[in-house]
């Protein structure tokens, strides 16, 4: 059987949703630690974030915005139940000027590595390891870090 590059391509965003669905939510969600990384796996459709890197998102959050905590138990309110990735853009409750707010935050703080624009309000906290080079990873370095290592120019080539 052939498939064209058409077909192909329309199947993406189906393929990219069906091992997306059902995420769990943690019994143990009354830390926020844990609220957030839920949450973050659930709005970026990555089950497997890193812990730690989550919490250094949470803090640059909470430096950059003195109501972070509360607006992520208010998102967590909001949501619910809903632990279905493909539904999050059909939900209403979604609609919600200050929900829509902090899920773009987290979103954007995944996927940039960062918080805020400068030191001040956030900053960099992960770049390296941001979501907007998943994709690449292992084949186009991240900007500014090359993919052998440090000085891995200098060594002699074997012989």
């Amino acid at each position: 059987m052939v498939i064209s590059r058409r077909d192909l391509l329309a199947l993406i965003p189906a393929a990219a949703t069906c091992g997306l669905t059902g995420f769990e939510r943690p019994a143990f969600a009354t830390d926020p630690n844990d609220t957030f990384l839920f949450l973050s796996q659930l709005l970026t459709g990555h089950r497997h974030l890193d812990a730690d890197v989550a919490a250094s998102l949470l803090d640059a959050l909470r430096k950059a915005h003195g109501d972070f905590d509360q607006r992520l138990d208010a998102l967590s309110e909001v949501l619910g139940s809903n632990t279905d990735f493909a539904e999050l853009p059909t939900t209403s409750a979604l609609r919600d000027p200050v929900s829509r707010k902090t899920t773009h935050e987290i979103v954007r703080a995944w996927y940039l590595g960062r918080v805020g624009t400068n030191s001040a309000n956030g900053g960099a906290v992960a770049y390296d390891r941001a979501l907007m080079f998943q994709p690449t990873n292992g084949i186009v370095a991240v900007p500014g870090f090359p993919l052998g290592g440090v000085n891995y120019w200098v060594d002699e080539p074997a012989e």
